[in-house]
């Protein structure tokens, strides 16, 4: 390739930078997903334009609430394309100083790795699944079943589905990462070892799923809020309720006045 067909080669992947910025400090999921998308076809050569735009500003005072976002939008498509060189971003950015909650979703982040994880997709929504984890055929099964429930509107923009061993996922069994659009799901990593309770795991487990897709369809952002997770409750139950009609109705007999929240 000659120097012009270089510069502008360079130039295109600036502007699909430019365009990744853009849509996740405004929010516009459409640009934001576009731009990852042709940026992730570019590989490794997007890398270091991805890095000049974060290494070469101050985040520990961001000067606006989007920091967190585009923070983490930007760093997830160097993980995409190269997690080892996202593991070397991500520490440099923490040991630079960034802000708490600039760190604290770098390091969400940083706790999942797609090596080694077996993949599938479902409705054009790419599932990975951790190493190890015995589900298998019953698991895809699930989210099959789960998914066909679920409208399509509430489902449209879902990215990713992300099963973990359930000792990663803390605090719940389950999360929605907004600037992601992608649903993380903790799982036993053997199933067969509690037979007795799979089935009553495996309705838990669709409500957590239920839930943190009403997080996505309500547009939730980053973070625990109690408006947003009446919201994801409430999402859920509605889905229950449609889904499982008697086991709901004899819930509702033993159910307490107020469930604890489950998942994020």
């Amino acid at each position: 390739m000659n120097e012009s067909g270089m510069a502008s080669t360079e130039g295109q992947v600036h502007k699909l930078v430019d365009d990744l910025s853009r849509g996740l400090l405004d929010s516009d999921w459409r640009v934001a997903y576009q731009a990852h998308n042709a940026l992730f076809k570019v590989g490794a050569p997007a890398i270091p334009i991805v890095e000049s735009h974060l290494l070469y500003t101050d985040w520990s005072h961001p000067r606006y609430h989007s920091a967190s976002r585009y923070v983490a939008g930007m760093v997830s498509l160097v993980r995409d394309i190269d997690e080892d060189r996202a593991d070397v971003l991500t520490k440099t950015l923490i040991d630079n100083g960034c802000h708490d909650a600039i760190k604290g979703v770098l390091r969400s982040l940083a706790r999942f790795s797609t090596k080694g994880c077996e993949r599938f997709r479902i409705e054009g929504i790419e599932v990975l699944t951790e190493k190890g984890i015995a589900a298998g055929a019953h698991l895809q099964s699930l989210l099959c079943r789960w998914l066909a429930n679920v409208p399509e509107p509430d489902k449209a923009g879902i990215v990713r589905i992300l099963v973990v061993e359930d000792k990663n996922v803390h605090d719940a069994q389950g999360t929605y990462t907004p600037h992601l659009a992608m649903i993380v799901l903790g799982w036993p990593k053997d199933m067969s070892r509690i037979p007795i309770v799979g089935r009553i795991f495996g309705l838990f487990m669709e409500k957590v799923f239920y839930h943190e897709v009403g997080h996505h369809m309500h547009r939730h952002t980053f973070g625990k809020d109690t408006t947003q997770e009446y919201e994801a409750n409430r999402y859920a139950y509605s889905i229950m309720r449609r889904t499982h009609r008697v086991l709901w109705w004899l819930s509702m007999l033993v159910r307490p006045r107020r469930m604890p929240n489950q998942a994020l």
